[in-house]
């Protein structure tokens, strides 16, 4: 199996997380406040339900939140490894420091 990189593609794609990234919290930062239960009736079912959008509402930002600092993270790693990609291969090198991929 043979990769092909083109490593100025790296900071491209690096840009392009980051504008990712921009957009998905922006996104989500715009709903974030409506993610916030409304206080419960005294009924069974508007108990029922703002206990249940509540829940919903921390599993989500559980699992978003991790993912967007992996964007983050990503974009921040990918001129790193470009860099380190360059310097190898342009040298001669049988291989790519591992080094500059630990963001995964």
């Amino acid at each position: 199996m043979a990769l092909n990189i083109s490593p100025e593609q790296l900071s491209v794609v690096s840009a392009q997380l980051f504008q990712t990234g921009a957009v998905l919290a922006s996104a989500v930062g715009s709903w974030a406040p409506a993610a916030v239960p409304m206080p419960a009736a005294i009924d069974d079912v508007s108990v029922w339900a703002a206990t249940q959008r509540a829940e919903k509402s921390i599993r989500f930002a559980d699992l978003s939140v991790p993912g967007f600092e992996e964007v983050t993270n990503a974009a921040t790693a990918l001129p790193k490894v470009a860099a380190t990609y360059l310097g190898t291969d342009g040298a001669g090198g049988a291989s790519v420091d591992a080094q500059a991929a630990n963001f995964v």
